[in-house]
């Protein structure tokens, strides 16, 4: 008997390993989780900035979000271009990716010049007022910078209009179409919205409702991610209805319940009284994102 293997069968064998290691990479790949750690309404609140981003790196988060309103403006006497300053100082420090997208606080001349800056500082501070939409380890973030009321929008700020929110989602299908060659693709990457205000709920305990449960999110921004089929989304803006989730369908979702939609509400950085008539000293999320389902986890100080 021919103890020996021949050529063919040893080709064979080493064809089926690479086989397997490739579908096993695959499956890998498929089945890794990706945690972003989120912020929003920082309004200048340093303390609680450098509380909350050690509280991110405990967790060993891929991504930081800031959904808006780093800058306070109204009610101290600090210039808006130092409180950007001294929370984008904060932010340039950290090794993870930090995407930062401008709400309703936030003036464009100086959020302009300061962000510039501050992405040759670090290159992983990626600004999504000017790239909209970017594909991060196998997820496409789209940013709608600005807030849609203008009368709660600062002098020269950023006024988010239906018509920028329709060209920002035609864009990111045009430059990730399925037709793409490349891997970075709507068939191959989840879609998660960024943005400073929430989309339209119809509930009291929606991520919009103020104290008086009247909703007042964006109702284009809820119509056009039902149309385009988009189930994650990040905002914050309405505090009081924060560190919470809703589906698609607005249904509550527990914290760490993972779900096939998930619309994020982190809550402010900085203390607020809530919708529960509970006073907040102030919070963070993490959205943690796998195959086709998210679930989210809230941080309080």
């Amino acid at each position: 008997m021919n103890r020996k293997l021949s050529s063919k069968t040893i080709i064979s064998l080493i064809l089926a390993i690479l086989i397997f290691l490739i579908i096993l990479s695959f499956i890998q790949s498929y089945d890794k989780s990706i945690k972003i750690g989120v912020l929003s309404d920082i309004h200048a609140d340093k303390e609680n900035l450098q509380y909350f981003i050690k509280e991110l790196k405990k967790e060993k988060v891929d991504a930081i979000i800031i959904s808006g309103d780093i800058v306070e403006h109204f009610r101290n006497n600090i210039s808006d271009y130092d409180e950007l300053n001294h929370s984008l100082f904060i932010l340039a420090q950290q090794k993870a990716t930090v995407f930062i997208l401008p709400g309703n606080h936030e003036n464009q001349a100086d959020y302009a010049q300061l962000v510039e800056y501050y992405k040759t500082v670090n290159s992983k501070i990626i600004d999504l007022a000017t790239q909209n939409s970017v594909v991060f380890d196998k997820i496409i973030i789209i940013g709608f910078p600005g807030y849609e009321n203008k009368d709660y929008n600062i002098d020269n700020g950023f006024l988010l209009e239906n018509q920028r929110i329709k060209s920002i989602i035609e864009e990111a299908k045009q430059k990730y179409g399925s037709n793409n060659k490349e891997e970075d693709n709507l068939l191959t990457n989840k879609l998660l919205i960024v943005s400073h205000g929430p989309p339209k709920g119809k509930n009291v305990w929606s991520i919009d409702a103020l104290a008086d449960g009247k909703n007042v999110g964006n109702i284009y921004l809820d119509q056009i991610m039902k149309q385009e089929d988009i189930r994650f989304s990040i905002s914050g803006h309405i505090h009081e209805a924060g560190q919470k989730a809703v589906n698609e369908e607005d249904e509550l979702i527990a914290e760490n319940e993972w779900s096939s939609s998930l619309r994020l509400n982190a809550g402010s950085l900085t203390a607020w009284k809530m919708n529960s008539g509970s006073v907040s000293q102030g919070s963070a999320a993490i959205l943690e994102i796998k195959g086709e389902k998210a679930k989210y986890s809230v941080i309080r100080k």
